[in-house]
């Protein structure tokens, strides 16, 4: 998301007032024949700035899964290196009742490190998992994969 530095921010939901959703911009100039986006970026985490940061994705904390998933296959198709993009992935499907959709992602990169933060996927998911419990939004499959994700077992 692009926003402007006079942006309203909503700090419970990091949701802006106004703003362009960069995977937009990419679709719109799918078609053209050069693609240039200039991009005059004033601070390197702007939310960061203002609020503190959210544990769980607001697609999420709202039980919209359906937008979650959106949101993180857009993520995904932009930079499908980025494996922080597939937890989302992996809660989302999960809750929209695609167990076995969301076991395959939770599983594929089952002991890789996740990002710059340190933590390993297996970290991520487990805490992920607690954090979502805080807010109300258990699910029975993740027992089997907290189970299947601290096993010492290599995953078929």
């Amino acid at each position: 998301m692009f926003a402007p530095v006079d942006a309203t921010i909503d700090c419970n939901t990091h949701q802006l007032s106004r703003g362009v959703i960069l995977g937009e911009v990419l679709e719109t100039l799918e078609g053209a024949k050069q693609k240039i986006i200039v991009l005059d970026a004033c601070r390197d985490n702007p939310m960061g700035d203002i609020c503190p940061p959210l544990a769980t994705p607001p697609t999420l904390s709202f039980r919209d899964f359906k937008q979650a998933l959106a949101s993180s296959e857009r993520a995904i198709a932009i930079d499908p290196e980025k494996i922080e993009y597939q937890t989302n992935r992996a809660h989302a499907l999960m809750f929209l009742g695609r167990p076995k959709a969301a076991e395959v992602v939770y599983l594929k990169y089952k002991g890789r490190p996740l990002g710059e933060a340190g933590n390993s996927w297996d970290q991520q998911i487990l805490e992920d998992f607690e954090e979502l419990k805080k807010r109300g939004l258990a699910h029975p499959q993740m027992t089997k994969i907290k189970r299947l994700l601290s096993s010492k077992a290599p995953v078929r």
